[in-house]
């Protein structure tokens, strides 16, 4: 039996638009939930275009509510995608341009909702609100607030061994709260 999704999805990447690729990944949030997060729940809710304020938009947010015992978290994910084709690191291992841009983008995004947390909280309760997924009415009072931040660029094949190192560092020194992810993550999720 043909995939049709998992060609779309691979057409989409050779395309190495972007917006192809944001186009087919919002129609299959599923792809995003469970390349990404940690947890498969019903309620994760998936939504592209997330702005936080009038400066900044992520290409694709995930919120669940609750971490396993603890009701009062708010687990985030904010997504930024770039081309599939993006080189990510230098030859002397230093980021690429793209990477640069990328993790700017997303330290910005942090910045702003360290300065903006009440306004952040009141934008993930509205889309709680509005989401089909989400039995809850609104987030817990005072929440502990879990962000990470996911870079989708590029392919594995670019990487050498120094750059997944590097990849890996970033990873841990951020308490695993920023990850740098190829697209043949989410293609393995699509193929099974």
């Amino acid at each position: 039996m043909v995939n049709l999704l998992m060609i779309d999805f691979q057409k989409a990447i050779e395309k190495s638009d972007e917006r192809d690729v944001q186009k087919v990944l919002k129609e299959h949030p599923d792809i995003l939930r469970k390349a990404l997060h940690k947890y498969n729940s019903s309620y994760e809710i998936v939504k592209s275009q997330f702005a936080l304020g009038s400066n900044y938009k992520a290409d694709f947010v995930i919120v669940k509510i609750g971490h396993e015992s603890m009701e009062n978290i708010i687990e985030v994910c904010l997504i930024e995608i770039e081309s599939p084709t993006a080189k990510i690191f230098n030859r002397n291992g230093t980021f690429s341009k793209k990477l640069n841009i990328a993790m700017r983008q997303i330290d910005d995004w942090m910045v702003w909702i360290n300065s903006n947390r009440e306004t952040f909280l009141n934008l993930v309760n509205d889309l709680l609100i509005k989401s089909d997924a989400s039995n809850l009415s609104s987030i817990p009072r005072n929440p502990t607030l879990l962000i990470e931040r996911k870079i989708i660029i590029g392919r594995k094949y670019m990487l050498l061994d120094d750059n997944n190192a590097r990849r890996m560092a970033i990873y841990a020194n951020s308490q695993k709260s920023i990850e740098i992810i190829t697209y043949d993550r989410l293609l393995k999720i699509v193929k099974n």
